[in-house]
């Protein structure tokens, strides 16, 4: 896939703030996006950023998910973060989102280095995090590095999510980020797993749905299905709410 054609299609169609009638997205737009970093939670960052760039060991590592880019299997922790952590200002709508909302359980598919976790602990360090990682070896390491972040509720789960799913029964979640497999194929199956947990008003964001061709199909078929009654396409994030009763409404906006 040209993603950079892709881009120049997605901005072409993408609106802002004066051509939006949905409550729900206006909000998005015109509070949520607004909310800012505290300067304290750039410093936690900052820090834990520096952690992981100045680590010079070499890892084995046992999972990468689908999709990955990364081929070897031992490297060095700095050089495996750089990539891995998202850009800037999708780490901060993580932020805002948390921040804005207040979710009180959260559930993440796919820890990675943890920016994804970090970032929404940072926005609400009062919400719960089960954040669930394949990997042994970024398992040891985000539960190793937590400890520099006494204060968040961030618990880490090595496992698969198929077994973490068929563990969980009764929890409900108000903001589930789905980071894992970047296959269409797994996205459906871990999405279809997750509705299980949700609620009217669960937030579910999807990440790197222009990972791929596949990926960026799995999206418009997503866009489609009638249970999703709200969808926003922010380029490298997906929104897919549930919101019963209202009418079906798809939004490209810029961010």
């Amino acid at each position: 896939m040209n993603i950079i054609c892709e881009y120049i299609k997605y901005f072409a169609k993408a609106k802002g703030r004066h051509h939006i009638h949905s409550p729900f997205v206006f909000d998005l737009i015109d509070v949520c996006f607004s909310q800012k970093v505290a300067e304290k939670d750039k410093k936690i960052l900052a820090q834990y950023t520096s952690l992981l760039y100045n680590d010079k060991n070499k890892y084995e590592f046992d999972s990468f998910g689908a999709g990955s880019k990364r081929k070897q299997t031992h490297i060095q922790i700095k050089n495996f973060a750089k990539i891995a952590r998202s850009k800037g200002k999708y780490w901060e709508l993580l932020y805002k989102i948390s921040k804005h909302y207040k979710p009180k359980r959260i559930l993440e598919l796919g820890t990675n280095f943890g920016f994804g976790s970090l970032a929404i602990s940072l926005g609400n360090s009062l919400g719960e995090i089960d954040t669930i990682e394949g990997s042994k070896t970024l398992y040891e390491i985000n539960t190793k590095n937590s400890t520099t972040l006494p204060n968040h509720k961030i618990n880490f789960h090595h496992t698969t999510f198929d077994r973490f799913f068929e563990n969980q029964t009764e929890i409900k979640y108000d903001l589930i980020f789905i980071d894992g497999d970047h296959t269409s194929k797994q996205l459906f199956k871990h999405l279809e797993k997750s509705l299980k947990h949700t609620h009217n008003d669960t937030i579910i964001i999807i990440d790197d749905i222009r990972w791929s061709t596949d990926m960026l199909q799995a999206w418009k078929q997503i866009i489609l299905d009638k249970r999703f009654h709200l969808t926003i396409d922010l380029f490298k994030l997906g929104i897919v709410l549930l919101k019963q009763n209202k009418e079906k409404e798809h939004f490209i906006l810029h961010y």
